[in-house]
């Protein structure tokens, strides 16, 4: 899940102050730490309790089943080329910050596709 994909405030941004977009994916993040689903009865006694206040209760532990130490897994930072912004634009338009959105998700594809295998 990519969030990033409706957010284009750091692309207007990078257009006003004339800075180069640089695509990080991250992978492995989500191996750091085990999080308690609905097969186990705590698990799904935070799943009801989540629903019924519509708030989020997950429980997750890492090492030593501590909640705030990951487990030791590797993770990797893929780094893309960078999204080259000539010059600083005041007040770009929408389709100049669409144009340049456009391009940052396609790097960021493109590294996710290639090293997904990681």
């Amino acid at each position: 899940q990519v969030l990033i994909q409706r957010r284009k405030g750091f692309v207007k941004l990078a257009l006003q102050s004339g800075s180069d977009l640089v695509p990080v994916y991250g992978l492995g993040h989500t191996h750091l730490f085990t999080t308690l689903d609905k097969s186990s009865s705590l698990g799904s006694f935070l799943m009801r309790l989540s629903r019924k206040f519509q708030i989020s209760l997950p429980l997750s532990y890492g090492r030593w089943g501590m909640p705030l130490v990951p487990h030791s897994r590797p993770i990797a930072a893929i780094v893309g080329r960078p999204i080259r912004i000539d010059a600083a634009v005041p007040e770009p338009s929408e389709e100049q910050i669409a144009e340049v959105h456009a391009q940052f998700m396609a790097e960021l594809r493109r590294i996710f596709d290639k090293h997904k295998h990681l």
